[in-house]
């Protein structure tokens, strides 16, 4: 199973070096709706000031120290097994979220 199947859902920034409060903001907005869903959050090789910065405003203890990973490729080996579960138990639907856009997709105008 290549990562493509695997994590058909991920957002992945590459180098960000600097986060200001309205992204902090969208990533805590991100994970409550993704914890709705049970959709869990990885982040990977955040700089220092990142982390300090997701640290301060209490997003590293929102989703979790242990989804913080040094390479990708340690997020990937943690988070494939989880995949993998979740493939192996019948899905059902949230009728709730049916039709309509999270906020989100409403800030990308879809």
């Amino acid at each position: 199973m290549g990562y493509e199947e695997a994590f058909n859902d991920q957002i992945f920034i590459q180098t960000v070096t600097h986060i200001v409060s309205s992204a902090v903001q969208a990533l805590k907005d991100l994970h409550q709706e993704y914890k709705l869903r049970n959709i869990q959050i990885a982040i990977s090789n955040p700089n220092r000031e990142v982390l300090m910065t997701l640290s301060s405003s209490k997003v590293v203890d929102l989703i979790g120290k242990e989804w913080y990973f040094v390479r990708v490729h340690d997020a990937v080996q943690v988070c494939l097994p989880h995949v993998q579960s979740l493939k192996e138990t019948p899905k059902t639907a949230d009728p709730s979220s049916e039709g309509r856009l999270s906020s989100f997709h409403t800030l990308l105008g879809q």
